[in-house]
């Protein structure tokens, strides 16, 4: 799905602005690169807000849950340009899903952790949404239950997944899948033939702006790149530098500097929550 004009992706590449290289690109480069260094970590307080215990996974750890978690959703039907919402704390699944999704030309649709019905609804009326990602549990609020009743009035959405223990009948239980012995043959055929290029869209984030509803706003690799490279720069990032994550990773913020340019530099991304 490329929705930038052709003019304007002509220009941004002559001027040096926009390349070839898509999110996964980065991510794959960090794990041939650095597979034993650390990747990413979890909240020390991880267990007070979602299920399961704190993790630290090198990129080469991260990537065989990416390789794993991508096989699941081949699986339950999603393909590319298919659009997902993901409601997820700041954790190592909340990365592990967005990598996932990516490799696929999934289109990662992260809304905030305190959205509810009404603002979800509006998520899926609009983007027309195939699937949703969540948790049994972030805080006290039951998200996958609430997931799978909303998606009775979205027949469009044939799959509600959630991280976490105690899923809801209508769910499906990512942690107990994951644990189980996966096939990945027709997925990695597939991800090697569906050619996607760095002008694909791969996230739609949101913003409510100054009034009304809340808006979906379409990014390429290219467009997060651009966005990163200002903030990376101005810090310094580095390969192995350890960088705190104070930020939802849902909107443009946390998503430019801490997925995008975590993944940019191959640094150590330390998620926090609450915010």
């Amino acid at each position: 799905m490329i929705l930038a004009r052709p003019l304007k992706i002509q220009k941004m590449r002559a001027d040096g602005l926009w390349g070839t290289r898509t999110i996964y690109d980065a991510f794959a480069a960090n794990v041939a690169q650095f597979p034993d260094q650390e990747a990413v970590v979890d909240p020390p307080n991880r267990e007070r807000f979602t299920d399961g215990a704190p993790q630290r996974l090198t990129w080469r750890a991260l990537q065989n849950k990416v390789e794993r978690l991508s096989a699941l959703l081949y699986q339950h039907g999603l393909r590319r340009d298919d659009v997902v919402v993901v409601q997820l704390p700041n954790t190592v699944e909340q990365v592990t899903t967005y990598l996932a999704c990516h490799r696929l030309g999934i289109v990662v649709s992260p809304l905030p952790a305190v959205y509810r019905e009404h603002e979800i609804g509006h998520a899926l009326q609009v983007t027309q949404a195939r699937g949703l990602i969540t948790a049994t549990r972030i805080g006290k609020h039951p998200h996958a239950a609430m997931m799978t009743a909303l998606r009775a009035q979205f027949p469009r959405v044939h799959a509600v997944l959630a991280w976490g223990a105690d899923v809801p009948d209508g769910a499906i239980g990512l942690d107990a899948a994951m644990a189980q012995v996966i096939a990945l043959d027709a997925v990695q055929a597939y991800a090697a033939g569906i050619d996607l290029c760095a002008d694909d869209v791969v996230s739609i984030c949101w913003t409510s702006g100054t009034e009304a509803l809340p808006k979906g706003v379409p990014r390429s690799s290219n467009e997060w790149y651009w966005q990163a490279k200002g903030t990376t720069e101005a810090i310094g990032m580095f390969p192995g530098m350890r960088v705190l994550n104070p930020f939802p990773l849902v909107n443009m913020g946390g998503m430019s500097f801490a997925f995008v340019g975590w993944l940019l530099e191959g640094a150590t991304l330390v998620q926090h929550h609450p915010f």
